[in-house]
């Protein structure tokens, strides 16, 4: 191999050593999700009111709850100032069922959490079935019995 064929191949190794590690930062490599941290918008796509509670991952509870009309859609704040939760915070929409984390049901996108009611509520009620179609007997079974 003469002089010109290292250059060359010193060159593209050159460029692939410099251009990799910014490829990955640029894909998000190596960022921890639990920094994810920001404001969350509430979309309540769900056809009533609802009310929706947030917890803090101390089991915490934040601002007391929000009440949001069909079709609203607003950041969750105390007072003027937003709240900023993360992803293992705890959501819940209703007084009935449980919580899920903000990180399962929310879209972290531009420092911002985005959260739609009808998702939060098909993971809170997910495998619970109908209760109307069971017998009495049935809907007063321990959950691992249903």
């Amino acid at each position: 191999m003469n002089l010109k064929t290292w250059i060359r191949l010193g060159g593209i190794l050159t460029v692939l050593l410099v251009t990799t590690p910014i490829l990955a930062v640029a894909q998000g490599y190596g960022r921890d999700r639990a920094t994810e941290r920001g404001p969350i918008q509430i979309d309540n796509n769900w056809r009533d009111s609802v009310h929706i509670t947030v917890w803090t991952d101390r089991g915490e509870e934040l601002g007391g709850g929000w009440q949001f009309s069909s079709g609203e859609s607003a950041f969750l704040a105390v007072g003027e100032r937003k709240i900023k939760v993360r992803p293992n915070y705890q959501i819940k929409v209703g007084d009935d069922w449980g919580r899920v984390n903000v990180g399962n049901v929310g879209r972290f996108q531009n420092g911002v959490w985005y959260v739609n009611v009808r998702d939060l509520w098909r993971t809170t009620h997910r495998n619970r079935g109908n209760d109307r179609n069971r017998s009495p007997d049935q809907r007063n079974a321990p959950d691992y019995l249903r």
